[in-house]
């Protein structure tokens, strides 16, 4: 609902005036700063901690091996997963799904061939609203604390992620998820602080070298 609400009011005007690309982005971090100060009004700015009973009866780590990982994290491996690949195959299989991929190609001409842009875009801010609600609240879960400022840290490195993947491509952000991840976990506890700096040095590396990131595909021009 929320980021129904956000579309109608913060992206449609911009789309009927014809903005650039950028504004777009600029608009998502407003809006994103505008919806942190209305959960501090109306709920605070104090963190909460995420309730222990949400796993019911799972005991707290599973063993692998001759290692042991938290349920949590294995919870988070599998939804996220399943998430991934139904979103996958519902853009590669379904009618929705390809229509929306031709708006996002050209959406003046998928209008022409008689597909409703402005449906589609809704469609695709509820789809994401639904899906940031899901990684929110599996994020709660893993750090077991919940705030209106816990997610701006995992926002800023989710749209790395999506430059490092390549934008567009749902395929890249997996593999600059992935990649993101391994870079963290390789990095020693006692030298933590410098997680998030070594995460963005390689995304600056990579776009340094394909500008376009990992998986993303150059832009035809059309003549």
């Amino acid at each position: 609902m929320a980021s129904l609400v956000v579309e109608r009011v913060a992206f449609a005007p911009l789309r009927r005036q014809g903005a650039e690309p950028l504004l777009y982005l600029i608009t998502s971090l407003g809006a994103g700063v505008v919806l942190v100060n209305l959960l501090q009004i109306l709920m605070g700015s104090e963190s909460y901690a995420f309730p222990a009973s949400a796993l019911g009866g799972w005991p707290a780590s599973i063993a692998i091996g001759s290692a042991r990982v938290r349920s949590v994290q294995l919870l988070l491996l599998v939804i996220s997963s399943l998430l991934v690949v139904v979103l996958g195959v519902w853009l590669e299989r379904s009618r929705n799904g390809k229509a929306l991929r031709a708006v996002a190609e050209d959406p003046t001409t998928s209008q022409l061939l008689g597909i409703n842009s402005e449906a589609m875009i809704r469609l695709a801010f509820a789809i994401s609203g639904f899906l940031a609600g899901v990684a929110g609240g599996l994020v709660a879960l893993s750090v077991s604390i919940s705030g209106p400022y816990f997610g701006i840290s995992y926002g800023l490195k989710g749209l790395a992620v999506l430059v490092l993947g390549g934008l567009g491509s749902v395929p890249g952000a997996i593999v600059g998820g992935l990649l993101m991840g391994i870079v963290e976990a390789l990095v020693p506890t006692e030298a933590s602080g410098y997680r998030d700096a070594l995460a963005f040095a390689i995304l600056f590396a990579v776009l340094l070298l394909r500008p376009r990131g990992l998986l993303g595909r150059p832009e035809v021009e059309k003549v």
